[in-house]
């Protein structure tokens, strides 16, 4: 095993939700060290994120990661995720975000100046806000979200 991908509910009380009482679906993954910088992280919560359109039709989903794990912003960003909020938890600054249904990532190789997102076709547009949140530090890049938070999909 190289890593893991993980898309579960965003548990009560803990901070960094959409609306007061949601219990949004939450991506999470973690790889080991040795392969961080090889895209995998981006290439499996790209499938991820596709299936859960699919499991979960409309749905936003969120991600969590410490605001100082700049690798783990970049895979947020490239993934399509914008900032929603940012907290303290686990004794660190949070990164809150959100990718919103009806918006997808621009393939690799997007020209410089252009958005990373483009609308998908017939959706309407919506608008993103800043936010953030993460777990707590383990030394592992791309961790986004403790594991003792678990809440299966309903």
């Amino acid at each position: 095993m190289i890593g893991i991908v993980t898309i579960d509910r965003r548990e009560q009380p803990r901070p960094g939700h959409l609306t007061a009482g949601a219990e949004e679906p939450e991506l999470g993954y973690l790889f080991l060290p040795e392969l961080w910088g090889r895209g995998y992280a981006t290439e499996a919560c790209r499938a991820v994120l596709d299936w859960t359109a699919t499991a979960l039709p409309g749905e936003p989903v969120v991600l969590c990661t410490q605001s100082s794990n700049a690798a783990s912003l970049r895979v947020a960003a490239k993934l399509g995720f914008t900032e929603r909020e940012r907290f303290e938890e686990f004794g660190a600054e949070q990164w809150f975000g959100v990718r919103v249904p009806g918006r997808t990532p621009r393939p690799p190789g997007v020209a410089p100046g252009q958005s990373d997102l483009v609308e998908a076709e017939g959706a309407p547009s919506r608008p993103h806000r800043q936010g953030d949140c993460t777990d707590p530090p383990t030394g592992v890049h791309g961790e986004s979200r403790g594991s003792q938070h678990r809440t299966p999909l309903r």
